[in-house]
């Protein structure tokens, strides 16, 4: 189920936050009462298709290693990767997303058939499935992945320093890395920058067990810490801007920060 009242749809979240430790009931709450990633299996395919045009357009996937971080739970990208040419994807996320159903695997094997195997499982051949912790290295030898891409994940990532660094490592020399970071509201409203007024430890405390939990880094933060990494030229950044309006609080940022709600990142990985 999904709700649209900002107020309502808070609570849920606080609530699934501290489900966080019963995977039971917190299953049974996102099947019956809320659940924030639910959407539409055409619709996954169709968003999927959508961002394999977004990498193609800038990147060459044919022959590559890429590796996908924070697919959300589903493998559809991956399957339109290799349809398209990719040699194997790797795709990484926490525990609690890294499922799928029967109907998905058959709507995966209709898309490339090679991504299941025999016993209808994903074949590791093609696609690596990767659970990954909060505070884990990622278990990749040191430049053997062609392409890194993630699409707003980076916003949810705990420390986004430490797994930048391993994307750095696993990257190979002159391999890209491609980053959709979302700078939005996650809880309330994404038309509203409130979310920025609450004190860490009570953000934290209420809704850090959620897949609706952001980092709250802002635009100029993000191009900082990109800088921060060895060996790494971004070679384009795309901003999303909104007319979003300043509060008392607020002021203390930029207008660049404050009306930037997204931006794509390219970087490139050139030899010592």
């Amino acid at each position: 189920m999904q709700i649209s009242n900002p107020v309502f749809r808070a609570v849920a979240i606080v609530a699934m936050n501290f489900l966080f430790y019963s995977k039971t009931i917190k299953s049974w709450f996102e099947k019956n009462v809320f659940n924030p990633y639910e959407i539409d299996g055409n619709k996954h395919a169709d968003y999927a298709l959508m961002q394999l045009k977004n990498i193609a357009s800038h990147i060459n996937i044919a022959g590559k290693s890429i590796l996908e971080i924070g697919p959300g739970g589903n493998y559809y990208l991956a399957c339109f990767l290799l349809q398209n040419g990719a040699k194997k994807v790797f795709v990484i996320d926490n525990e609690n997303h890294s499922f799928f159903s029967n109907q998905e695997i058959a709507i995966y094997k209709k898309l490339y058939p090679e991504s299941i195997s025999n016993n209808r499982t994903i074949n590791q051949d093609k696609i690596v499935v990767i659970n990954y912790g909060r505070h884990e290295t990622i278990p990749l030898s040191d430049e053997s992945i062609d392409v890194i891409y993630s699409n707003a994940v980076f916003e949810h990532v705990y420390t986004p320093k430490m797994l930048l660094k391993e994307c750095q490592r696993v990257l190979k020399v002159g391999g890209k890395m491609m980053h959709q970071i979302d700078y939005r509201d996650h809880i309330f409203s994404q038309e509203s920058l409130f979310f920025l007024e609450i004190p860490d430890l009570f953000f934290d405390f209420f809704f850090k067990n959620t897949g609706m939990w952001v980092n709250r880094l802002r635009h100029s933060q993000w191009v900082a810490l990109f800088d921060t990494l060895n060996n790494l030229e971004t070679i384009k950044i795309d901003k999303q801007t909104s007319s979003l309006s300043l509060t008392k609080k607020q002021n203390q940022l930029t207008t660049e920060d404050i009306k930037t709600t997204s931006a794509l990142f390219i970087l490139k990985k050139y030899a010592d």
